[in-house]
């Protein structure tokens, strides 16, 4: 093979030990990797000096033997810098690893890295994870977590001057189709053949392989009204006004029903009737959910140039569909009813998710009370109440013991119900964001248990298709049963492996437009823990210390979170149709779609995900 001066050169000097190249750029480097689980993984960064190219890791058993090859993979770049980042995943078997280099070829001519001299390489510790950098700066090495699976590692920190790279153009590519689908799929849920105008149907008519989700439920219908009202805020359009307005009617009507349970009832017939069958009711987060879309909605309308008359009827007039569900949540009976059942309909006690979305529109209440409708009585009862919710959270909710969450007190603690709860109960106003160190904590120790809870994350965690990475596929809880259809073994979901996108892309927006990011003991390990539940961070960090926005710790943080973001939506992505259909679960075993197809809250999680992911992008902060 040719051999060009200038990359001979670049080799004596490495084996001189001088750890220089005759370039201006480093070829490339490796700049993290790891082993676990008889796999070897990591990153490279490539000096982009031609299209075509190739990267090979080259590594020696732990005999010794250098007989073994293993070729990285793009992942994204090049950057403003021109470089490229490349990642590696080698199945190394029972041999092991003892040592290994890189060799890089572009234009005919090779580069190396060995790790600054010959015979250095790469050396490879049993079972530990090592993290090394592009600079001088000295190895750290950490104890791998037991039940890590591994997966290609997370982008390294940015060469100096060029924006954090976390953004990888196969999500680009996919979501580019996969949306516009996703909101043509929900919309054929509202208003669909055989109900009435206004019914959000949690999934098309009954299916023999699934059971029956042809019916209203409040919480998923007040969500996926709540996508409505973002189309209609980025559009105008008249047709997203309309599905309000035909859904305020069927809602005025359901509410004046004298249900089992009021205004606490789960879900209703299509036609309008309440449905009467056992369930676990009452379900005091559907209320909430609701009111706060009509409060987004109204306001979306007026400024659209709505009358206030409208919005006014929508409160509490002879159309009025706000109010009654403040009146009902707003109850201490209600807000603090330990009989109240969970999202999943199978539990009863306190929710962090029920509370939340409360706390959330009773604020939203409040506000719009006093500034929209006034109605200054309402608002100062409901600010109270939400206060009351707030202090029941923050006292009750964090055990101090574990370090994570309860999703419900004296019930459950680690629970998809707990990231669920964040995304759609922040009210923006720094009381438990999802960059908040107990979510983060939380989060990181419940993905980690998934490694053991299905099949599927114990195989390969490499998307075949791209060749990058994924996540862990995350389902409601540990232990669940519920197969879509009967009780045997629960399965992921795609809403709940969705919400950890969500949730981090959300955070790393947040971090952003704050400007600074304090790392703390909870969520250092978080940041710094591996893939595929951790971000990966291997620059140093120290908790109790807070890093500036531009600082290579706040750009290696970034990069890290969004990054791990992307690889739960390629979880997604690797197990849906090609015309992106997504059912409610993917077997824990064989990945394939299960449970009932078309379910509507699967593809408002999708658009809301897409939203989060925008909106960072529009940050321009990162590539």
């Amino acid at each position: 093979m040719k051999v060009n001066p200038q990359a001979i050169l670049a080799f004596a000097l490495a084996i001189l030990g001088l750890g220089l190249f005759a370039d201006a750029q480093t070829p490339v480097k490796v700049t993290g990797y790891g082993y676990i689980g008889n796999v070897l993984y990591g990153n490279i960064t490539v000096y982009n000096y031609a299209y075509t190219k190739t990267v090979t890791v080259n590594y020696a058993d732990l005999a010794s033997s250098w007989s073994y090859t293993c070729a990285a993979s793009y992942s994204s770049g090049p950057n403003s810098a021109n470089y490229e980042f490349w990642v590696f995943s080698c199945n190394v078997g029972s041999a092991g690893v003892s040592q290994f280099y890189i060799s890089y070829v572009t234009n005919g001519n090779t580069y190396y890295d060995n790790n600054g001299g010959y015979g250095v390489n790469y050396k490879v510790t049993q079972p530990t994870t090592t993290t090394t950098r592009a600079s001088s700066s000295p190895t750290n090495t950490a104890s791998a977590s037991p039940t890590a699976t591994a997966s290609a590692a997370p982008p390294p920190p940015p060469p100096p001057g060029s924006k954090p790279i976390g953004f990888s153009q196969d999500i680009t590519t996919w979501l580019t189709a996969a949306v516009p689908n996703a909101q043509s799929y929900l919309l054929a849920n509202i208003n669909a053949a055989g109900t009435l105008a206004g019914v959000v149907v949690a999934a098309p008519k009954a299916q023999p392989t699934s059971q029956n989700y042809f019916f209203h439920w409040i919480r998923d219908a007040s969500l996926v009204m709540d996508v409505v009202r973002q189309w209609y805020d980025q559009t105008k359009s008249s047709v997203y006004q309309q599905l309000f307005f035909d859904h305020r009617d069927f809602t005025h009507k359901i509410q004046i029903i004298n249900a089992l349970t009021g205004l606490g009832e789960a879900k209703f017939n299509v036609d309008g009737t309440d449905f009467t069958g056992g369930w676990c009711r009452p379900q005091n987060d559907g209320p909430a959910f609701r009111a706060s879309a009509f409060i987004r909605f109204s306001k979306s309308y007026l400024s659209n140039g709505g009358t206030l008359a409208t919005v006014v009827d929508m409160w509490n007039g002879t159309n009025s569909v706000i109010k009654p569900d403040l009146e009902y949540i707003s109850q201490s009976t209600n807000y603090l009813d330990t009989n109240g059942c969970d999202l999943w309909e199978e539990q009863r006690g306190l929710h962090l998710f029920t509370m939340m979305a409360q706390r959330r529109a009773l604020l939203e209440g409040a506000a719009f009370a006093q500034s929209v409708v006034n109605d200054q009585g309402a608002g100062t009862f409901y600010k109270q109440q939400a206060q009351a919710i707030e202090s029941k959270i923050s006292s009750s909710f964090f055990s101090t013991s574990t370090n994570t969450l309860y999703t419900t007190l004296s019930g459950r603690q680690l629970d998809s119900a707990i990231p669920l709860a964040i995304i759609h109960g922040y009210n923006d106003d720094g009381f438990y964001p999802p960059t908040s160190d107990q979510v983060l904590v939380s989060l990181y120790k419940f993905a980690q248990g998934f490694q053991t809870e299905y099949t599927l994350n114990q195989a390969s965690l490499i998307d075949s298709a791209s060749g990058l990475s994924m996540s862990y596929a995350i389902g409601r809880y540990y232990g669940d049963t519920y197969d879509g259809k009967g009780n045997s073994k629960g399965n992921p979901w795609y809403l709940t492996t969705l919400v950890f996108a969500e949730l981090y892309y959300r955070a790393a927006k947040l971090y952003i437009d704050g400007g600074s990011i304090a790392v703390t003991s909870l969520n250092l390990p978080f940041f710094t823990g591996a893939r595929p539940s951790g971000a990966g961070v291997t620059v140093s960090l120290s908790a109790g210390s807070t890093y500036a926005k531009g600082s290579a710790q706040f750009d290696a943080i970034i990069a890290g979170v969004v990054s791990l973001a992307e690889t739960y939506v390629r979880r997604v992505k690797h197990h849906v149709s090609a015309d992106n259909h997504i059912n409610e679960q993917y077997n824990r075993d064989t990945g394939v779609a299960q449970g009932v197809d078309n379910l509507t809250w699967s593809y408002a999680a999708l658009t809301t995900t897409y939203n989060a992911r925008q909106a960072l992008v529009n940050t321009g902060y990162l590539a």
